[in-house]
């Protein structure tokens, strides 16, 4: 089983995961104010983000697995 810091992870993510609600937050407040190809710009930044974190959630069970 790999050595994983799990504190370092979990702040790892805490941090990514306060960037996606700010992200999730400025499409909508986009939206509201009708600036619909910035709310798509903010909307594609959160799910990079989403699809970013997912895959180093999934090396750090892989890590744990080995």
């Amino acid at each position: 089983m790999a050595d994983i810091n799990m504190e370092a992870c979990n702040a790892h993510l805490n941090q990514e995961l306060e960037r996606q609600i700010a992200l999730i937050q400025g499409a909508l407040e986009a939206v509201q104010e009708g600036e619909l190809k910035k709310a798509k710009l903010f909307l594609g930044s959160a799910s990079w983000g989403c699809e970013k974190n997912a895959e180093f959630i999934k090396s750090m069970i892989e890590a744990r697995a080995a």
